[in-house]
């Protein structure tokens, strides 16, 4: 619900964890962006990245970013993750319950 969404940022900025628990999260992460790809999607992924001007430049700086990620990096997405949060802070009526919230993202639906 939101009410997790607006604990996010005092938990950024309260991140702790260990250089192992780190470790975990990185190779996770690394792990994730090296899965295997049949020909199709290469050819797709490449085609992707091409459209969307992603070079390997590009690429080898994400991985060097995530292989170099510290406990201090997290802590500092606090800022961001609050100023989204920010942004809609007020989307969402006082009264706001799920059912609201469906009816507020397809208005399909009163027809």
């Amino acid at each position: 619900t939101y009410e997790v969404y607006t604990g996010v940022p005092e938990f950024l900025r309260q991140y702790h964890a260990e250089q192992k628990e780190m470790e975990k999260y990185i190779i996770g992460t690394i792990s994730n962006m090296d899965i295997p790809l049949n020909p199709s999607a290469k050819g797709n992924r490449a085609l992707n990245l091409y459209l969307a001007g992603v070079t390997w430049e590009d690429l080898k700086q994400e991985r060097t970013e995530i292989l170099h990620t510290t406990e201090a990096d997290i802590r500092r997405l606090a800022g961001p993750v609050e100023a989204v949060l920010g942004i809609y802070k007020n989307t969402f009526p006082p009264a706001w319950n799920g059912e609201e919230y469906q009816l507020l993202l397809h208005p399909a639906v009163l027809d």
